[in-house]
């Protein structure tokens, strides 16, 4: 059966935030700023043809939102036209909520997108690198938008990127997710190729999912369950189950990103120029596969794993990491930090997914 993720950049790198650590400013691709309508339909059309179990259109940026509540709504539309087998449609969009109100929240919540917002966990770490041109607290604009999102009851989740500024500040972050009432916490390391020389450093990750895992921990014991995705897949892999967060095992599941003017390329990090697919619009998706599977995920595609880490205890619920961020000798670049937190972490990790495989069996 086929399933498969379209990731969409409906207006390439265009932005209304100057983010420091953004590893996509400015990128446009094309003469169009925008997705054309004929792109659009394209797209659909052809996703919907391919996909017989599952198709998932998830919007990125850039900031996806740029491109006007009217680009969604034709989208949904051509996907209600196309979709003749009724097969299982899922959208995501992702965007820095700087735009958001009560009118893309009753959208969302009528078409059923999963909504991910940017915020650094406190005002003091998200301003220091998430900056408005005109100066004003993106912030405060985007808890607002977040806001809207929990008055019209959309599903969503809060995206925190970990850098060196929250050093110290897991009790902080934990502390102001829980007073807003975010429940579903995306950590992600700010890695090298954010363009900044030096934003996360090994230790202080370490620190931050450390005692992060212990006051989630603690909750979790007292019946206050905050969602927190990373220490979810690890749970649900060492439950026997399979991971959904990019990256975890050091692998990459089939994906392909399309840029606003319909050309194709294998991952969200690696958008250039040779590692061009194809185009939507003049291939086929078994053709663009075709590609992808040849020069992104063949064996000889793959970046090396060193030895150090396949004799590793935690090796098969880590992988080696993402494959772009392991140096010549194969290691992964934060591996002293999963590897503490796993050392800190595992055995109530274990306790914890044996739980969830006796309430699996019984159920």
């Amino acid at each position: 059966m086929a399933s498969l993720t379209f990731l969409i950049k409906p207006i390439s790198g265009q932005c209304n935030l100057i983010c420091k650590y953004c590893f996509y400013k400015g990128q446009v691709h094309g003469q169009n700023p925008v997705m054309c309508e004929g792109t659009m339909e394209v797209l659909v059309k052809k996703a919907m043809n391919y996909c017989n179990q599952r198709c998932t259109f998830l919007f990125q940026g850039g900031e996806p939102t740029l491109c006007g509540l009217p680009f969604y709504k034709k989208f949904v539309k051509y996907v209600e036209a196309y979709n003749t087998n009724n097969i299982q449609v899922e959208y995501m969009l992702q965007t820095n909520g700087q735009l958001l109100d009560l009118q893309w929240a009753e959208f969302f919540k009528q078409n059923n997108f999963l909504v991910g917002v940017s915020i650094d966990g406190t005002k003091e770490a998200h301003e220091e690198y998430r900056k408005r041109p005109d100066g004003r607290s993106s912030f405060d604009y985007a808890a607002a938008g977040i806001r809207c999102l929990q008055q019209a009851s959309v599903e969503y989740s809060v995206l925190i990127t970990v850098t060196d500024v929250l050093k110290g500040q897991a009790s902080k972050v934990y502390k102001t997710c829980k007073q807003n009432g975010w429940g579903n916490l995306h950590i992600i390391p700010c890695m090298p190729d954010s363009g900044m020389v030096q934003a996360l450093s090994a230790g202080v990750y370490a620190e931050f999912v450390n005692t992060l895992f212990d006051l989630w921990f603690e909750d979790l014991c007292r019946g206050k369950y905050v969602g927190i995705r990373l220490f979810e897949n690890y749970i649900r892999l060492l439950s026997g189950g399979g991971y959904e967060q990019c990256g975890l095992l050091g692998i990459c599941a089939p994906s392909l990103v399309i840029e606003q003017n319909g050309e194709c390329y294998p991952c969200d990090f690696y958008v250039r120029e040779d590692m061009l697919l194809g185009s939507i619009e003049t291939n086929s998706i078994k053709e663009l596969l075709a590609e992808l599977h040849k020069h992104f995920l063949s064996p000889a595609a793959s970046a090396p794993i060193s030895e150090e880490c396949k004799s590793c205890q935690y090796y098969r619920i880590c992988g080696g990491g993402c494959k772009r961020y392991r140096d010549t000798e194969g290691r992964y670049v934060l591996c002293s930090a999963v590897k503490a937190f796993f050392e800190h972490c595992f055995n109530r990790l274990v306790m914890v997914a044996q739980n969830e495989r006796k309430l699996s069996y019984k159920q």
